[in-house]
């Protein structure tokens, strides 16, 4: 519902406002009972908490990788499986093939893709 205690709150407050309940068969919420405010309130500071933790986490493996030097994000580059694919897609193209043909062949789903393995490897389009 929400990433806060804050935006669980405003969801909850604008859904009573028009009469609407929170009930959770899972969670064991239920808005129209006494204490399904309060264990609302609770498993929001739960998961607030979690997701603090978890960007705190973040925080500290893009500092280790600062100070030790290691690259950051997604290597640079292509898979092996997607280089093959690249390689045949061009083979394919330079054929004569269209891109249609060359995405069924080359096992490639997106047309996106079939056209960024093409500009990455400097073909003309």
């Amino acid at each position: 519902m929400g990433r806060s205690l804050d935006q669980v709150f405003k969801l909850y407050l604008s859904l009573k406002e028009r009469g609407v309940s929170i009930v959770s068969i899972k969670d064991g919420v239920d808005t129209r009972e006494p204490m399904g405010d309060i264990f609302l309130a609770f498993l929001s500071k739960i998961a607030e908490n979690d997701f603090f933790s978890i960007k705190e986490r973040q925080r500290a493996g893009i500092e280790v990788r600062k100070q030790t030097g290691l690259p950051m994000g997604r290597p640079k580059g292509l898979s092996r499986s997607a280089a093959a694919k690249a390689e045949l897609a061009i083979r394919l193209y330079n054929e004569g093939k269209s891109i249609s043909e060359l995405m069924r062949l080359a096992d490639i789903s997106s047309r996106s893709t079939a056209y960024k393995y093409l500009r990455l490897k400097g073909v003309k389009i």
